[in-house]
C-alpha cells in the first residue's frame, strides 16, 4: 500500500532526525508525536513536495498493483 503525505513525511523526518543524533533518547511514538505537531504547523505550499510524492507512489503502486483494494 503506498504511503500517504504525512507518512512520506514522516518517514523523512526519522531518517533526519534520527541519523544526525537530534532526537537520542526520544521512543519512536514521541517523534512520531513531534512530527506530527511540525506537520500541523506546515503550510500547503510546504506541504505540497510531499503531496507530489504521494501522487506518483500512488501512481507506480496502481501500474504494478492494477486491481489492488486495500481491505483492512
Amino acid at each position: 500500500r503506498p504511503k500517504n503525505r504525512f507518512f512520506i513525511f514522516l518517514t523523512d523526518f526519522h531518517r533526519e532526525h534520527k541519523t544526525s543524533g537530534k532526537l537520542n533518547g526520544f521512543t519512536n511514538s514521541e517523534i512520531t508525536r513531534i512530527a506530527s505537531n511540525i506537520w500541523n504547523s506546515l503550510t500547503e505550499d510546504q506541504q505540497a513536495p510531499y503531496l507530489r510524492r504521494q501522487i506518483k507512489e500512488f501512481a507506480e503502486h496502481r501500474k504494478m498493483y492494477p486491481g489492488y483494494r486495500y481491505t483492512p
